[in-house]
């Protein structure tokens, strides 16, 4: 399905969805591209699962072509429920196709600050992680982050999470 939301004479969403044309009610989103900026670009990139639960959503935030931004939504994210539905980030700062910084919403983020892909400092500090949300690009160099083991990751121990809201129904980075 196309459609025309953001661009006056230009399509900006595309949908892949099954139906039936004669139950309405039956339809299956799976795929959603959108131009949300420059029409000729797609910059967000949508997963759904069955019941039209939003499992992934893929953004480009800067408009340079990348991707960087991956946003994994727990099992609240039904149609029309738009508030705590994310429950973790990642994005990749700088590019190289691993994460590097991983938040899940006001509660705790987790940084790779020696590029192996695994998480080694951490805060629960929520105006660190809102700045970190703001301006990802450069929130590397921060020194008011604190270390952090492998064992009390939750990026490697998904299972450590106890907050509901902050499991993802894709518990790992694809």
């Amino acid at each position: 399905m196309e459609t025309f939301e953001y661009q006056k004479n230009v399509p900006d969403d595309w949908t892949w969805l099954k139906m039936d044309s004669k139950n309405p009610q039956s339809y299956q989103t799976f795929y959603n591209e959108i131009a949300s900026k420059d029409p000729n670009k797609i910059d967000i990139q949508i997963w759904f699962g069955p019941g039209n639960v939003k499992l992934i959503e893929k953004d480009d935030k800067d408009s340079d072509g990348f991707f960087e931004t991956t946003q994994y939504y727990n099992r609240f994210a039904k149609p029309k429920i738009t508030s705590g539905i994310i429950a973790r980030i990642e994005i990749d700062s700088d590019q190289d196709g691993k994460s590097d910084l991983w938040i899940y919403p006001m509660k705790r983020m987790e940084l790779d600050t020696d590029k192996n892909g695994i998480p080694d400092k951490m805060s629960t500090d929520t105006k660190l992680i809102s700045e970190a949300l703001k301006n990802f690009k450069s929130f590397s160099q921060k020194k008011d982050l604190l270390e952090l083991s492998t064992h009390q990751s939750w990026v490697v121990h998904p299972e450590f999470i106890q907050d509901e809201s902050l499991k993802a129904i894709i518990p790992f980075s694809l």
